[in-house]
């Protein structure tokens, strides 16, 4: 049997598509466990497409054993009147705690697995449940957290030996020198972004959410602006250039901060595929959900000047406009409010970056999922 853990919800974006291919390519039995404990599986569409079409298991960690099930659900319902930070602190302690107990080392010993893997998000639980996995020499592969538009620099060595088995990236991840000596650093076509999944989770997104449902005036123009918090800006929304997009009555606007939080907008609830369907444009500063909107098609406003020493990877291709201040972002939306014929994305160009960014080289044209298939079939 796999076994999926995910430690944070932006995760389960890239873990589902995997356990998608395993389980219709009938490659093993496949279970998934939430570390968080408050995540809601039972509104996730995407864990619910799991249960209910591909009949996963998919659990809460203190789920998986009865005993510990009734005595830690119990206690996870009481801390539900605490503060949020309150919470966040004891959920930290308490999941800590479930992973050291000796009944989860006896879970994995007694399940018969061939592998664990573990989203990269919080490298402390990573840590806890790959060194139980590793003494039971069962192996021990790290996903990928997201895909990163930013040309960033590499990251620092780490003792890949002790960590983990297998670690898999994205295709435009620069590794660092140290990396190369290993090969259990594997470059892989990213699960999320493949265009088989895409179309998988359209469908999906279809199934579970209503269009209607978001507002639409007639001749005003749909806009969608993504929040970023940062330690050198915070892009929210009470930012002055979100302020002034609201303003205006010639935009329909959602904005939805990025990552998620727990008391957010109205529309944060909302997947943000979902979100970019419903825009005309998208204003957005940087993040990996630009993918999306290259998927869709979308014209995508950057807003350099609030980050101008960053630098994405898409301003090589000619696939989005640029804003240098907030009066050049108000002029563009009002350019694309009032001219029919406003420069469309250029198709060629877009799918070019994408392939690049998703696929290890000529992937693309076949079911890049499949390198998955194989990748976790040669474990067994």
């Amino acid at each position: 049997m796999h076994l999926f853990c995910i430690q944070t919800a932006p995760d389960i974006d890239v873990i589902v598509p995997i356990v998608h291919q395993l389980s219709i390519n009938k490659h093993g039995d496949v279970m998934v466990i939430c570390i968080n404990p408050r995540h809601d599986i039972k509104n996730d569409y995407l864990l619910q497409y799991l249960i209910n079409e591909l009949k996963v298991e998919v659990l809460h960690l203190h789920q998986v054993n009865l005993l510990i099930r009734a005595i830690f659900g119990f206690i996870f319902t009481l801390s539900s009147i605490f503060s949020y930070d309150l919470r966040e602190k004891l959920d930290a302690r308490l999941i800590r705690f479930l992973i050291n107990l000796k009944w989860f080392f006896s879970f994995l010993k007694n399940s018969q697995l061939s592998s664990v893997t573990i989203d990269e998000a919080i490298p402390p639980y990573g840590w806890q449940i790959a060194s139980l996995a590793k003494a039971l020499k069962i192996k021990v592969i790290i996903s990928p957290t997201g895909i990163s538009p930013a040309r960033i620099h590499s990251r620092e060595a780490y003792d890949s030996k002790l960590y983990f088995d297998f670690r898999l990236v994205p295709p435009q991840q620069e590794l660092h020198d140290s990396h190369l000596e290993y090969n259990n650093i594997i470059k892989i076509s990213f699960p999320r972004y493949c265009l088989e999944w895409q179309k998988v989770n359209s469908n999906l997104l279809k199934n579970a959410f209503k269009l209607e449902d978001l507002p639409s005036q007639k001749n005003k123009l749909k806009v969608l602006i993504f929040g970023l918090p940062d330690k050198n800006f915070d892009f929210l929304k009470n930012h002055p250039l979100v302020k002034r997009v609201f303003d205006d009555n010639n935009f329909t606007v959602i904005y939805k901060d990025k990552p998620r939080v727990l008391k957010g907008d109205k529309y944060d609830k909302y997947p943000s595929a979902l979100l970019i369907q419903w825009a005309d444009a998208v204003i957005c500063p940087m993040g990996s959900i630009v993918m999306d909107i290259f998927y869709y098609k979308k014209m995508f406003i950057y807003p350099k000047y609030l980050a101008p020493d960053w630098f994405g990877l898409f301003e090589d291709y000619d696939i989005y406009w640029q804003a240098d201040n907030e009066d050049e972002v108000h002029s563009l939306l009002k350019q694309m409010h009032s001219m029919d014929n406003f420069n469309a994305p250029k198709t060629l160009e877009i799918e070019n970056f994408y392939n690049k960014m998703v696929y290890i080289n000529d992937s693309y044209k076949k079911n890049a999922l499949t390198e998955y298939s194989s990748f976790y079939q040669d474990l067994v």
